[in-house]
């Protein structure tokens, strides 16, 4: 897999990324996509805290456990869930905040 410097940094990131937007709430399901990104040289994975209702960044979190170091981690925040299931938008620190949970990645 070819890999790109990420800016001016130190940090390089995989040509390919792996967006897990689609990601399956299944986490067997989900471990066996992720891990076959992984395996083949992957090293970017993106999520958000929108994505189905911030159970993807937990799913995410338990199939990157103990190799957490190993990747680049990117995750949107700021958003949050409204009554009725619309989203807010706003990168106000108190939606920040409220969203941190503590993940399997964390440990």
């Amino acid at each position: 897999m070819k890999m790109r410097r990420l800016g001016k940094s130190d940090i390089h990131v995989s040509e390919i990324g792996f967006g897990t937007m689609s990601l399956s709430e299944n986490i067997e399901e989900a471990r066996l996509v992720l891990e076959a990104g992984i395996e083949k040289g992957m090293n970017y994975v993106d999520t958000a805290d929108l994505y189905q209702f911030g159970k993807n960044e937990e799913i995410v979190g338990e199939i990157i456990k103990g190799r957490r170091e190993q990747l680049v981690l990117a995750s949107k925040g700021g958003n949050h869930w409204q009554e009725g299931g619309m989203i807010g938008f706003g990168i106000l620190l108190k939606h920040i905040l409220k969203r941190r949970v503590k993940t399997a990645c964390d440990d």
